[in-house]
């Protein structure tokens, strides 16, 4: 593997993500992790970087204790840390195909190996031949290095803030070159890296419910309030799992040190509920939970704790209190409106003879039915004609330059729902890798459709 090959341009990464089996594994946008960072301004001197290399995967990385000692001592010191892990055979395959290159990368800020100003690996890392390798370029560009490991009764806290000592001698003392925000700020300083978890860590939410302190809250009551929380997502966060998400929200919550209500003996569980699931790879400004908490809280101050936890990517938006028997989320939507639009780099989409398709298959002169099965599961069969709602070719404008795209609006319900993919391949004759890859898909709205035919929007 040659490390010193050309930087990977996004587009590329995103694409190999979006055909790997984890993509979450390469966005690197988690809650207290450094990304995305802030460029250098002007006569700013540029910030330190330093990258964390370690020979395990995302996954086992992610549990080591010492990385994530580490991460945190030097973000806490002001350094823009990122980590380099080593790829699955999936995501390698997929980069391979497209560049004939094999994927080396920080995950933060997609950065070549030697855009950094120092570098710290883990023991197996170092001795294994890319660790070598590492060496030598860091020889060669005289830029410091250091092996970490936790040895001889040296636990991780501790190796940690040797690390940290190593880096204010090695990068001249003042670490701190430039102040940048995590995904902060956070009541009580720099948040933990946290991994995207697909199932609820019970250990994370047994210590925040034990340690839980009152920061001052000012409630009217003692009675539970019920609130509705919208949220956006995009950048390398649309890579994040439905399960995955619901993650990130119950430990915003919990981090934001909001008055949660929980239910359960033992076991504790916050009395949230989520919202339809939205697939991995879109974008979406339609993400939605509800929150019950024990008292009241004026609507900003829970906006600006929840916006000072959440990572990189996600923004809290609507905030509204509603009846504690409201209807479910899941019983309040049952139609999504999608904004489609050519992703970049890839070919020109035929808009208008998606459009065209449309009307047709609304006039009644074609059928389309998708058959839907999954391993064990009964297999289902769905009309597009009763799925497709609406379907409009607009404009938009970006910097100046208006540009093409579809909104499209589809209903969906028990065992008669699909994706916008399917629609695509159906009405564009794409290939399901190229409806992945090249159509940039957006969720803008949820609603409920009445008998009416009109759609109230959440």
């Amino acid at each position: 593997m040659n490390l010193l090959t050309p930087h990977f341009s996004e587009a590329i990464l995103e694409k190999a993500a979006a055909l790997s089996q984890r993509p979450s594994h390469y966005a690197g946008w988690e809650i207290g992790s450094t990304a995305p960072a802030t460029p250098a301004v002007g006569n700013t001197p540029a910030p330190l970087r330093l990258a964390l290399i370690w020979s395990q995967p995302y996954e086992r990385a992610m549990n080591d204790p010492l990385l994530l000692g580490v991460y945190s001592g030097l973000s806490r010191e002001g350094v823009f840390v990122e980590r380099i892990f080593p790829a699955a055979g999936d995501f390698i395959a997929a980069v391979e195909s497209l560049t004939g290159r094999k994927p080396w990368f920080s995950l933060e800020s997609k950065l070549p190996l030697d855009a950094f100003d120092a570098y710290v690996m883990d023991a197996v890392a170092d001795s294994s031949p890319q660790g070598q390798e590492v060496r030598r370029m860091a020889v060669a560009r005289e830029r410091p290095i250091f092996a970490c490991s936790a040895q001889d009764g040296v636990d991780a806290a501790g190796a940690a803030l040797r690390v940290v000592a190593w880096a204010k001698g090695a990068l001249g003392g003042d670490l701190n070159r430039r102040p940048f925000g995590l995904t902060g700020p956070a009541p009580s300083g720099p948040l933990p890296l946290m991994a995207y978890r697909s199932s609820e860590d019970q250990r994370f939410l047994a210590g925040i419910f034990s340690s839980r302190t009152d920061r001052g809250f000012s409630f009217s009551s003692s009675r539970l309030g019920a609130y509705r929380v919208r949220v956006s997502r995009g950048g390398w966060s649309r890579f994040v799992s439905h399960l995955e998400q619901i993650q990130i929200f119950k430990s915003a919550v919990l981090l934001a040190g909001l008055p949660a209500a929980f239910g359960g003996e033992r076991k504790p569980r916050l009395k949230m509920s989520f919202g339809t699931a939205v697939s991995v790879g879109w974008c979406s400004k339609a993400e939605f939970f509800d929150l019950i908490l024990n008292g009241f809280m004026e609507i900003e101050e829970i906006r600006a704790r929840l916006a000072g936890v959440m990572p990189a990517g996600y923004e809290v938006g609507d905030i509204r209190r509603i009846p504690l028997h409201f209807p479910s989320l899941e019983d309040s939507a049952n139609v999504a409106e999608y904004w489609l639009e050519a992703a970049d780099g890839a070919p020109a989409i035929d808009w208008e003879q998606f459009q065209a398709w449309f009307k047709k298959l609304s006039a009644g002169e074609i059928s389309a039915v998708v058959r839907k099965e999954k391993s064990g599961q009964k297999v289902d069969m769905v009309n597009l004609a009763e799925i497709v709602r609406r379907l409009t070719i607009t404009a938009k404008s970006q910097t100046g330059a208006p540009f093409w795209g579809v909104r499209l609006e589809l209903r969906f319900a028990p065992h008669k729902n699909l994706k916008p993919e399917k629609v695509l391949e159906a009405g564009l004759g794409l290939t399901p890798e190229a409806a992945k890859t090249d159509i940039r898909i957006s969720r803008v709205a949820l609603g409920l459709e009445t008998p009416s035919g009109k759609v109230r929007y959440l």
